[in-house]
């Protein structure tokens, strides 16, 4: 999910982590993600974060590079 944040982003994914898919939260603040993710963890949700600033577009592909990389996607 990228912007992550309370409200619809953080509602989305929730939604997702409810339906057994792992849920990767993106956004540009790390101390927010941490405790985004520990509220997601606190509900048996599997949970990654990644900081990311989808402004920047360069900086944003090479992160989601990494995510896919790391986390890998199920078809």
């Amino acid at each position: 999910m990228v912007g992550a944040g309370k409200g619809l982003g953080n509602g989305v994914a929730e939604k997702f982590g409810d339906n057994d898919f792992r849920v990767i939260l993106m956004a540009r603040n790390e101390e927010h993600l941490k405790e985004y993710a520990a509220g997601f963890t606190a509900k048996g949700i599997e949970v990654y974060t990644q900081a990311a600033d989808a402004a920047d577009f360069d900086s944003f592909l090479k992160t989601f590079n990494e995510v896919v990389k790391n986390y890998g996607r199920e078809v």
